[in-house]
């Protein structure tokens, strides 16, 4: 019998700040294949307030995929990743960004970088919106990663592919 044939990966991003006025915090991710996680990352950054550190958290989900080859590579070529997140920017980014194109306000936008890097990508992605903190189970173990790396200033990767 074959192998299984994935063409859906499950992500859940989160990022936490110190304060509102923080310019520090952690971000993390964890990459789901059937329902069980593949990959989970937490990362330190200095220098993003929380829309940036959101965003950075998607981006490094979607570059870990690509790392693997899940957006490139043939055979393991995945059609869709559903990236969960309780940023409403990170989830209606690519949104945002069509239509800051669109009506010619794109220039000068904050973390630009970041949404061109999801917006280059977004054939792949679908975004959905889900409440924090409310036992969304892999959110959860993603909000406690960024807030572990974020008190700790250590990064945190755990891989089973």
């Amino acid at each position: 019998m074959g192998r299984k044939i994935v063409t859906e990966l499950d992500i859940y991003t989160d990022a936490s700040t110190e304060g509102s006025k923080s310019k520090n915090g952690g971000v993390a991710f964890v990459v789901c294949r059937d329902g069980a996680p593949i990959c989970m990352e937490s990362m330190y950054m200095a220098g993003g307030d929380n829309s940036r550190l959101e965003l950075s958290a998607a981006c490094a989900a979607i570059k870990w995929c690509t790392d693997q080859g899940y957006l490139i590579n043939k055979r393991k070529r995945i059609k869709k990743l559903n990236i969960y997140s309780d940023a409403k920017y990170v989830t209606n980014s690519i949104r945002y960004v069509e239509t800051w194109k669109e009506d010619g306000t794109w220039d000068g936008r904050p973390n630009k970088d970041l949404l061109e890097y999801i917006y280059k990508w977004s054939k792949f992605i679908k975004f959905t919106w889900v409440r924090g903190h409310r036992g969304n189970k892999y959110n959860e173990v993603a909000d406690f990663m960024a807030r572990t790396t974020r008190k700790t200033k250590e990064n945190f990767i755990i891989n089973d592919r």
